[in-house]
């Protein structure tokens, strides 16, 4: 899903370069990662999901005890949950700078009104709830080793 999700996201860029161009008004950070850069970053992504997916994928076919990949997929999580918190600011940087109200990136009113709860359920969900999965996920599959090989 991840993937899939990232390669969605190469695609969208492909298709329409200027769609994060009012990143320029929010700040240099948004502008720099979702904009200037915003190809070359989703292209880096996806990479590291897919590289990530088919070590996970070695370790279901040649079950040992995960260490650094537990460490890899803590990072992934991590850099998931920044990713997403950068992407939600820029909107809600948007939102503002549109309506023509001073931008506060960490005000979520704007994005809160404009959205029905299914929808900001779902988003808080891929940005929070999944990366909160992956962290338990190394732990899971050593339990479930431990257990299996006992």
């Amino acid at each position: 899903m991840i993937l899939i999700s990232d390669i969605g996201l190469i695609i969208k860029y492909y298709q329409k370069p200027k769609a994060y161009a009012l990143m320029e008004n929010i700040s240099f950070v948004h502008y720099f990662f979702l904009h200037r850069n915003g190809y070359q970053f989703a292209l880096t992504k996806s990479f590291f999901s897919a590289l990530l997916l088919a070590m996970w994928l070695w370790r279901l076919i040649y079950p040992a005890k995960v260490y650094a990949l537990g460490y890899a997929t803590f990072l992934y999580s991590f850099v998931w949950v920044s990713i997403g918190v950068l992407v939600l600011t820029g909107v809600v940087g948007v939102l503002q700078y549109s309506a023509g109200l001073p931008v506060n990136l960490f005000d979520f009113s704007p994005l809160v009104l404009s959205m029905p709860f299914r929808s900001l359920s779902s988003l808080v969900l891929i940005v929070v709830g999944l990366p909160l999965v992956l962290l338990g996920l190394p732990r899971l599959h050593n339990r479930w080793l431990t257990r299996a090989n006992a």
